[in-house]
């Protein structure tokens, strides 16, 4: 799944793809956004603005809801 259209993306299933790609791809957010060309900073702060966090430590994003 490339993620260079993430802007149209359901937010659920944008937070949903980039976990697993967290997980099983991507040491961190930055190599993740560095490899689909993506502003790192603009890029979390979509999902921070749709109620999700970053957790640096298990490299994934949550939501308490």
């Amino acid at each position: 799944m490339n993620l260079g259209r993430y802007e149209k993306m359901d937010i659920s299933l944008l937070c949903n793809i980039v976990n697993l790609k967290l997980k099983d791809e991507f040491r961190n957010l930055e190599e993740l956004c560095r490899y689909y060309n993506l502003e790192t900073e603009i890029f979390k702060r979509k999902l921070i603005d749709a109620g999700y966090s970053y957790n640096k430590k298990k490299n994934c994003f949550f939501t308490f809801n």
